[in-house]
C-alpha cells in the first residue's frame, strides 16, 4: 500500500546517460592486458597516499593537541619542525610501501625475471 504511492525514484532507460561509462569500458577494451594492470596499479597508489595524506592529518591533530595539553609551548619554528617530521616520515614510508605495492600489482616484477631476446 505504502510502497505504491511513493514516486519511483530510479530513472528510466531513456533518462539514464551511458556515455561517460560506454567510453571508460571502450577505453579499458582497447588497453592491452599490461596497460590495464599499470592503470589499476596508478590508482591504487593514488589511494594509498590519499589515505596516507588523511591518517597524517590525524596524527599531525592528536600530535598538536596533545603537545597544547601538557602545556608546551610551541614557538613557529617547533610546529614547523613537528610538522615536517611527522608528514615527512609517513609519507615516505607510505611511498616506499606504496612502491613495492605497485611494482608487484602492475607487473614490473615479472619483467625483470624475463631475459632480453
Amino acid at each position: 500500500m505504502i510502497a505504491s504511492s511513493l514516486p519511483n525514484s530510479r530513472p528510466s532507460d531513456s533518462q539514464l546517460d551511458c556515455r561517460p561509462i560506454e567510453a571508460e569500458c571502450k577505453k579499458m577494451a582497447d588497453q592491452s592486458p599490461r596497460e590495464a594492470r599499470m592503470q589499476e596499479a596508478k590508482r591504487r597508489f593514488a589511494l594509498l597516499m590519499k589515505l596516507m595524506l588523511g591518517a597524517c592529518a590525524i596524527v599531525l591533530i592528536g600530535a598538536f593537541s596533545w603537545l597544547h595539553h601538557t602545556g608546551t609551548p610551541m614557538p613557529l619554528p617547533f610546529i614547523g619542525a613537528i610538522f615536517v617530521a611527522v608528514v615527512g616520515s609517513l609519507m615516505l614510508a607510505a611511498a616506499l610501501m606504496g612502491l613495492v605495492f605497485f611494482s608487484a600489482a602492475s607487473g614490473a616484477d615479472e619483467d625483470a625475471d624475463r631475459p632480453e631476446k
